[in-house]
């Protein structure tokens, strides 16, 4: 039994403008809007999600084709894997206050959201693959930049029997709290705007969000909570306007007891954050001249704004959601389909068309069968009722008609891997894939806008998070605050190599950071740079200006960088012997074996530093020692099917 909450008058008051803002965003989404072709937002997203899963619409009778041709999901699955194809890795420029450049700034924020990245829970990689997938269905897409912070107890057994398992003991240990930043993507029908024309996120006058959450769950997260226990179990919805009810009983939709309705409204020009657990706010507030003020929202990612990154694909003017694949495609294939289900009608009526029995006689269905003989049958009293001549060559162009339309308003068959027409031309296709990948031009540019976004969200989110210190204590004891130290793959002066940073408040000499990343350099035999960054300083710059840029690229994979690299080495060989310049080549083996992935001193003996002798690849003997071992190998000429099997 839960306990009713005493709010404030000041809470009173503004927990009824919750109510009204919240209802009215939800009546403004669901309402009919001509840019949902007369449909509500609700309305709108099922249509693009049964299109995009070839969803079969049941049989209204039972001579009916339940049947789809599925040329929507596929049109839509060959969008989202050329998307996912495209290298979409953010460049990072940081400006202090002043204006003034800070360029190992942006390079370290850089390298941190790369780290943040695999650090997630799943992984970002994992992750965007459904993001993309929901961006190509649906148009409008959101996600929710949090911090997720869990502890992991260490245990240690100390007796095992497997006879005596009771008997089982061990001891606790230590328990390390951990802290990560995370991206979720949010079902578009538990995102409310404030402003259903306004297309960019961060100029809404609010934005709330609506989840159900399993009850125990919700006790675990808000169990601690001084107001958890105000928290209904069973709940009446009501309109804003019924002031009669007591507060508490209220949520924006019908729930089940088993779950908690959690709402997150965000206010960006308030600075204010409120959570709600079935009507139920949990926090206070206070009321500061004419203005309500409530938790900090800055406290969600170190600055006021609202923590969620939106991707439109095909932008609707002045208006907050956008176009996708299959809402420019439905009516089409309806039509399509529609089509397809009459050609399958019309070729079973030419297999078996129906009939007019004149003979008095009730005809067994298996009349017609092959081998079958009939006794007292006059065959002239029964009479096809249609002249049951199939699909006509017009009916079949038609669909193909159909078919061509959708192509143009998507992508060609070309580009999704099949044939071409019989007799065109290598130019014809070259011009027909040019031509989808301009279609896609501006799917490409809002899922740039939206990884900047995004990428902006995951700075400060960083920055907010990681300078804080790593919580670690036994129980007992509260050991001293230890910050943490990651280790990112990156792009250094020279090369590839590793970028290690270990937050402190207490720098070392600058020399003696070189002299740490020298030595482990030759250690690892790797390039290695040791940055050590105060966390106090490093907060400050969440008020710095970071300029984000993304050139969209194809995705290499290793198979073709191999390829490419090895006909490097053959041409350097070539031009260093009429140059007689000669080639490091432990260098090279070491990134010949880092391209396959693997690890260079476990393949080749490095030890030493040799030069490649130019004239090895000309068949002439090798000297004995290192320059016998690096000796290069005739690889095949690169082909799409060996890059394919490697």
């Amino acid at each position: 039994m839960y306990k009713t909450v005493v709010y404030t008058d000041k809470e009173r008051e503004y927990d009824k403008f919750l109510r009204e803002a919240m209802q009215t965003a939800r009546d403004q989404r669901e309402s009919a809007h001509d840019e949902f072709s007369g449909l509500k937002y609700a309305e709108w997203y099922e249509a693009n999600a049964k299109a995009r899963n070839g969803y079969r619409e049941p049989k209204s009778n039972d001579n009916e084709v339940r049947i789809t041709t599925g040329t929507v999901m596929e049109k839509t699955n060959s969008i989202a894997s050329s998307l996912i194809n495209l290298n979409l890795e953010p460049n990072i420029d940081a400006y202090d206050e002043k204006g003034g450049i800070a360029d190992e700034l942006g390079g370290l924020m850089a390298d941190l959201v790369k780290k943040s990245n695999e650090l997630e829970e799943p992984a970002w990689e994992e992750k965007y693959t459904r993001i993309v997938d929901e961006y190509c269905s649906q148009g409008t897409i959101f996600t929710e930049e949090v911090n997720r912070e869990f502890r992991i107890p260490k245990k240690t057994i100390t007796s095992l029997n497997i006879a005596e398992l009771d008997k089982l003991k061990w001891e606790e240990g230590m328990e390390k709290y951990n802290r990560y930043c995370e991206t979720n993507l949010l079902i578009g029908l538990n995102v409310y705007l404030g402003n259903i024309k306004e297309p960019f996120m961060q100029k809404q006058p609010f934005a709330f969000t609506r989840k159900l959450i399993p009850r125990e769950e919700a006790k675990a997260m808000f169990g601690k909570w001084s107001r958890w226990d105000n928290v209904p179990t069973t709940l009446a919805e009501f309109s804003a306007s019924e002031d009669s009810r007591s507060f508490n009983n209220w949520t924006l939709g019908g729930f089940s007891e088993k779950y908690v309705e959690e709402l997150n409204f965000y206010d960006k020009w308030n600075n204010n954050y409120m959570k709600l657990l079935n009507g139920v706010m949990m926090f206070p507030v206070k009321k500061v001249g004419e203005r309500y003020s409530t938790f900090p929202l800055e406290c969600l990612v170190g600055v006021s704004i609202i923590p969620i990154a939106k991707a439109d694909n095909e932008t609707i003017s002045n208006f907050a959601y956008s176009r996708s694949v299959p809402s420019k495609n439905i009516t089409d294939q309806a039509l399509f389909d529609e089509f397809l289900r009459s050609m399958i009608i019309k070729t079973r009526q030419s297999y078996d068309p129906p009939r007019g029995n004149l003979t008095g006689q009730e005809l067994p269905k298996n009349l017609f069968y092959p081998s079958m003989t009939w006794d007292n049958i006059d065959s002239d009293q029964i009479k096809p009722l249609i002249d049951a001549t199939g699909v006509t060559p017009s009916e079949f162009n038609m669909t193909q008609f159909v078919k061509g339309i959708i192509d143009a308003k998507s992508v060609s068959p070309i580009f999704e891997g099949k044939e071409g027409q019989k007799g065109q031309t290598a130019t014809e296709v070259s011009i027909a894939q040019r031509q989808s990948m301009k279609n896609m031009t501006l799917a490409v540019e809002g899922l740039v806008n939206y990884i900047k976004q995004r990428t902006m969200l995951r700075i400060y989110n960083v920055i907010n998070t990681w300078t804080l210190p790593e919580k670690l204590k036994n129980g007992v004891t509260q050991l001293n605050d230890q910050y943490r130290s990651l280790t990112i793959d990156t792009e250094l002066e020279g090369g590839s190599g590793k970028r290690i940073v270990k937050f402190t408040p207490n720098l070392p000499n600058p020399r003696q950071a070189a002299a740490e990343s020298r030595v482990l350099s030759k250690i690892k035999g790797m390039r290695i740079q040791t940055d050590y960054v105060d966390p106090q300083m490093l907060k400050q710059a969440i008020n710095y200006y970071f300029r984000i840029s993304i050139v969209p690229t194809p995705k290499e994979d290793s198979a073709l960088k191999v390829a490419q690299f090895s006909d490097f080495v053959k041409t350097s060989l070539a031009i260093s012997q009429v140059l007689g310049v000669p080639l490091k080549g432990t260098e090279i083996m070491r990134r010949f074996a880092i391209l396959n992935k693997e690890d260079p001193d476990k393949v080749f003996e490095l030890n030493q530093q040799a030069p490649m002798n130019p004239m090895m690849a000309q068949g002439q003997p090798s000297p004995q020692g290192v320059n016998a071992q690096l000796q290069p190998r005739q690889l095949p000429q690169p082909t799409v099917n060996t890059m394919a099997n490697a």
